[in-house]
């Protein structure tokens, strides 16, 4: 057996059930709460913390943008050796937190800043 999303494969008891389909743990977690980039309660709650203390992948995201001022998201996650996913969780919660922010590039494309860097 094998999750019908990531394919990895699967022993009895760690398939998950939904939408009719049969996933692994991470899978189904990211199916019960997908990332979500606009929250608009996230972002009162994140941006008011007194002392916002970042996980060792947000400061090496942060220390990267700080270093080439702009990466394309595509290039943020190569430099900082991230998966998709993991990279996609970390930019919404600095997204959140109003440590980093998207602009878009002339061309079209996106990239990601720190927040107070205008254009």
């Amino acid at each position: 057996m094998q999750c019908q999303k990531c394919h990895a494969p699967l022993g009895a008891d760690e398939a998950f059930e939904f939408a009719g389909r049969t996933l692994c743990e991470d899978c189904y977690m990211d199916a019960l709460s997908p990332t979500r980039v606009c929250d608009p309660w996230a972002v009162y709650l994140g941006s008011r913390q007194v002392e916002q203390i970042l996980s060792p992948a947000q400061e090496k995201i942060m220390g990267l943008l700080r270093q080439h001022k702009a990466l394309a998201p595509e290039d943020l996650r190569r430099l900082s050796g991230l998966t998709a996913k993991e990279l996609e969780r970390e930019i919404a919660a600095l997204r959140h937190m109003e440590l980093l922010r998207a602009a878009q590039t002339p061309d079209g494309g996106k990239v990601l800043k720190q927040f107070g860097d205008r254009d």
